[in-house]
């Protein structure tokens, strides 16, 4: 027994990088039982263009009456301009694509007007073919039925059916039913209503219209053809990339600096605050393509113009193809051509010379962002690329594995106050070639060979948190602001692991610089 489906859609389809806008659209489209499917269309809609959202195909030759003598049934009823042409495409309607017809194609239909030589309706069929350079990739359209009014004076209603063709029957492919509308001399017109077409309802309306594709269709796709089926491609139609990386997972991590290093200083993590996120592509190999970093100077504590790096550790240095988007100047900056760092075996990018350039101070306070009294200043976010391959998708130096470098082996550092030696790391990292090992061991310091940047309670002076966090206010104690943190930090990490997250009795928002 068929089962009438009334579907409220709201839908308008945008190319070109648009959005997909809801848009309303009442419609009465499927009708359904075990033997069959029919696809129904009546002119109860006013809007025509409703009906092209549908993926209805609908020219300006037709048009929606509602004058009561004329109408078929319901409201509304079609219209088609004056005929005076034989040809297929100039009034016509073209189904959304279809499959599972086994039955027939109906409508009503009656004409208006005068001085008809002829008038006829004509029904065909296309299949969909990808390779197609026709508009809607189809096969050319076969006619299977056509019918003609014999009498041009008489405005009675008519039902108009054929059976679907044996090849359509036949096969499983999506096709099309057009039908059209045709007439020699005059200015008389068709009227028609009430179309149904045996077959499913089968075009996807978020991708312009195209057939929708089966599941098994889908698993097999590779339109790139690098053996990554494009439901598991994040770059379908790229063979050099296959798979994003996010490190953090979900949002943005946050590193912390205290840039008095190697003495303690007020220990409140606010002297530069970084919030970032990387994402590493790869190619269904699980070789590196590249890198985007997204870097966020979020706050500044200090009184030092501190600059901003980071080395990949385990990935030398002309691994590296090009970095893309970056202008990093500064004297004591030197670069190679691929604009790693120079003199440097690992992998070392710096991001920014000059914390405070990108966050500038708005005047009346010693900082950006750490003095909730204070002018908030919107951070500026700074987006670039690490290539490990050229335009050609080949690797100069030799491949990178993923194998090769995990989110453990991103090494951040701090450039204190343009003083390029005076450099600072997360705990237990190592330090790059260019760093000053005079520092170590000195003030609060208590660095030894293979276990950097940590005071003899095993404080540090960097954080790098695997989520976003709020910094604290200037002059406050971290501690005071994390209840947990000096647990976790003396216990390098084997208690308290969650000492950022946002639970009970973890965090004292009183010290803490929310941006409101």
């Amino acid at each position: 027994m068929a089962v009438l489906l009334l579907i409220l859609l709201k839908t308008k389809l945008e190319t070109n990088m648009k959005k997909i806008f809801l848009f309303a659209v009442t419609v009465v489209l499927l009708s359904i039982n075990i033997v069959n499917a029919q696809t129904i269309f009546n002119g109860e809609n006013y809007n025509i263009e409703e009906y092209n959202y549908l993926c209805w195909q609908i020219p300006k030759s037709i048009n929606n009456i509602e004058n009561e003598d004329l109408i078929i049934a319901g409201k509304y009823s079609f219209e088609t301009a004056p005929l005076n042409t034989n040809t297929l495409t100039g009034a016509y309607i073209k189904s959304p694509w279809l499959t599972n017809g086994t039955g027939n194609v109906k409508l009503k239909a009656r004409l208006n007007g005068g001085s008809a030589v002829t008038r006829g309706v004509v029904f065909s069929y296309a299949f969909f073919d990808k390779g197609s350079n026709n508009e809607d990739l189809t096969t050319n359209f076969m006619t299977f039925y056509e019918y003609s009014f014999t009498n041009m004076n008489n405005k009675n209603i008519v039902d108009i059916s054929a059976a679907l063709p044996t090849a359509i029957k036949s096969s499983i492919k999506p096709y099309k039913i057009r039908i059209s509308f045709v007439g020699n001399s005059g200015e008389g017109t068709i009227i028609f209503d009430d179309i149904e077409i045996s077959g499913k309802y089968s075009s996807d309306l978020s991708d312009n219209c195209y057939p929708a594709k089966t599941s098994e269709e889908s698993e097999k796709e590779d339109d790139d053809k690098d053996k990554v089926t494009n439901n598991d491609d994040s770059y379908p139609s790229d063979p050099d990339k296959a798979f994003n990386n996010y490190y953090p997972e979900k949002s943005n991590g946050t590193l912390m600096f205290e840039d008095l290093w190697p003495s303690v200083g007020d220990y409140d993590f606010n002297d530069l605050v970084v919030a970032y996120r990387m994402n590493t592509i790869t190619d269904a190999k699980n070789n590196i393509v590249e890198i985007k970093f997204e870097i966020t100077p979020k706050a500044i504590g200090a009184s030092f113009n501190n600059g901003f790096g980071f080395m990949l550790n385990g990935i030398a240095s002309d691994k590296i193809y090009a970095i893309e988007g970056l202008k990093t100047e500064a004297k004591w900056l030197k670069l190679d051509n691929n604009g790693t760092e120079a003199d440097q075996k690992v992998a070392t990018i710096i991001a920014f010379t000059s914390a405070n350039e990108i966050l500038p101070n708005p005047g009346g306070s010693s900082g950006v962002n750490v003095d909730p009294k204070a002018t908030y200043v919107k951070p500026t976010r700074l987006t670039f690329s690490v290539k490990f391959r050229d335009a050609e998708g080949n690797a100069p130096n030799g491949l990178v594995s993923m194998k090769e470098f995990s989110p453990e082996q991103f090494n951040p550092f701090i450039i204190i106050n343009q003083e390029r030696g005076h450099e600072l790391h997360l705990a237990g990292y190592e330090p790059s070639e260019r760093a000053d090992s005079k520092l170590f061991g000195t003030f609060d310091d208590n660095s030894k060979e293979g276990d950097y940047y940590r005071t003899k309670n095993n404080l540090p002076w960097a954080l790098n948190i695997p989520a976003e966090i709020p910094n604290t206010i200037e002059k406050v104690d971290f501690v005071k602001a994390y209840s947990y943190f000096a647990e976790w930090a003396k216990s390098k990490g084997d208690f308290y692991s969650d000492w950022y997250e946002d639970k009970e009795k973890y965090r004292d928002y009183d010290v803490l610089y929310i941006v409101k």
